[in-house]
């Protein structure tokens, strides 16, 4: 059992030793906690107020910048990147030079060139009608009996005009097709054929026979020149190396000869054969 009675050593109790001290607490906690008078508080709230727009204008600048950095950055975005970097070298091979000849380098070709687009139409001798067409006749001739310029044939003669008589154009003196082939050195194909040329007034025609080089000049039928001698029979011709072999037999008689003619830039001259047939026995 304790003994209730205290301790004369241990000294006061507790609660007379805590007991002042929170009567002297309880008698001065007006003073710690007294409001602070208008003057102080109007201060403090003067000091908040310019605290406030000082934040609030940080805050305003750093969004700015932050926008410009943003919309900067995003129109950078919008072009391509460039880098400095030039482009790597094409690697491309070479190829090997061709054997082919170009168009510039080919070899001749054996036909005559073509016509120019803006030029005439190339007219096609071997489907002339040469007794239904017109061609411009040459003054070169033996005699007279012929036309000089522009004819036109009708059912295979032109009428009697001006001082001649008619006349007439066929493919050939036996009436076949007429021999084509190149003669005046020019890029293109001359006719050989048939005429005749009466003399005004009913000649029969026997005496006026003769070959005739037709060539294209423009839109028209030009005769280049007269070939072989009249009034004689003409057989077969060839044309070789620009030049005309005429196979003609004497009218009345029965010798043939070779003769070949050559076109000089005037007219038609005779480079090989007789010049003439022998003169009949008396």
């Amino acid at each position: 059992m304790v003994d209730p009675t205290p301790d004369p050593d241990s000294g006061p109790p507790a609660e007379h030793v805590t007991a002042p001290l929170f009567a002297s607490y309880r008698d001065s906690a007006h003073e710690a906690f007294q409001a602070p008078s208008a003057t102080v508080l109007a201060a403090r709230a003067q000091r908040r107020g310019r605290r406030r727009v000082t934040l609030a204008a940080a805050a305003v600048v750093v969004t700015a910048v932050g926008g410009v950095a943003f919309a900067a950055t995003a129109v950078d975005r919008g072009q391509p990147d460039f880098t400095d970097r030039s482009p790597a070298p094409s690697s491309s091979v070479t190829p090997p030079p061709s054997t082919t000849p170009s168009p510039s380098e080919s070899s001749p070709s054996s036909s005559p060139p073509s016509r120019s687009a803006t030029g005439p139409a190339a007219i096609d001798l071997s489907k002339v009608d040469w007794g239904n067409t017109t061609v411009v006749l040459p003054a070169t001739r033996d005699d007279n009996d012929c036309p000089v310029g522009r004819i036109t044939t009708r059912g295979g003669s032109w009428p009697e005009a001006d001082g001649h008589g008619r006349g007439s154009i066929r493919g050939s003196y036996a009436e076949g097709a007429a021999t084509l082939g190149e003669l005046d050195g020019e890029p293109r194909t001359e006719a050989v054929v048939y005429i005749t040329c009466l003399a005004a007034g009913g000649d029969s025609g026997d005496s006026s026979g003769q070959l005739l080089v037709v060539t294209q000049r423009g839109n028209d039928l030009v005769g280049l020149g007269y070939v072989g001698p009249l009034a004689q029979v003409y057989g077969p011709l060839r044309i070789t190396d620009r030049r005309l072999a005429v196979t003609v037999t004497q009218k009345y008689g029965d010798t043939s000869q070779q003769r070949t003619y050559r076109w000089n830039g005037t007219r038609f001259v005779q480079v090989a054969g007789p010049t003439a047939f022998p003169s009949p026995p008396s």
